[in-house]
C-alpha cells in the first residue's frame, strides 16, 4: 500500500514537471515565432521604403505617385519603428516633395533663366539627401532587425 501511495506522487509529481516542460517550451516557441513575424514586417517595411525612394529618385522626373507610394510605407513604418526613424522618414519626405515641386517648376523655368541655376542647385541638394537615404535608414532600422532572442 505504501509503495502503491509514492509511485502516485512520484508519478502526479513527473507528470507535472513534464507539463510544466511542455507549457515553457510552448511559450519559447511562440515567443520566437512573434520575434521572428516582427522582423519579417520591419524588413518588409524597410524594402517597401528603398523601392519608393529608388523609384523616384531614379527617374527623371519624380511623382505624385511616388510620394503616395513612400507615404503608405511610412505610415505602417509609424509602428514598427521608433520615432527617430518616423522623424527622419519626415525629413526624407519634405526632400522628396521639393524634388517632385522643383522638377515641375524646371519645367517652365527657361534654360537660359537665372531662375534655372538656383532650381538646378535645389534639385541637386534634394537628390543628394535622398541618395543618402539608403545609408542612412539602413544604419537607423538595423537595431530593430536583430533577431535578439534568448534561448
Amino acid at each position: 500500500m505504501l509503495y502503491v501511495a509514492i509511485i502516485q506522487v512520484l508519478s502526479t509529481a513527473i507528470i507535472g514537471t513534464v507539463a510544466v516542460v511542455v507549457a515553457w517550451r510552448q511559450w519559447s516557441t511562440s515567443h520566437h515565432r512573434l520575434v521572428l513575424d516582427l522582423f519579417d514586417r520591419r524588413f518588409q517595411v524597410y524594402q517597401e521604403l528603398a523601392r519608393a525612394i529608388a523609384d523616384a529618385a531614379n527617374k527623371p522626373n519624380a511623382e505624385i505617385a511616388d510620394l503616395a507610394n513612400f507615404d503608405t510605407a511610412t505610415q505602417t513604418a509609424r509602428f514598427l519603428f521608433g520615432p527617430e526613424v518616423h522623424d527622419y522618414l519626415s525629413t526624407v519626405r519634405q526632400a522628396l516633395v521639393l524634388v517632385i515641386s522643383i522638377g515641375h517648376a524646371m519645367a517652365a523655368i527657361p534654360v537660359d533663366a537665372p531662375q534655372r541655376k538656383d532650381a538646378e542647385a535645389a534639385m541637386l541638394d534634394n537628390l543628394n539627401q535622398l541618395n543618402g537615404f539608403y545609408g542612412r535608414l539602413s544604419e537607423m532600422v538595423t537595431p530593430y532587425l536583430r533577431l535578439a532572442v534568448r534561448s
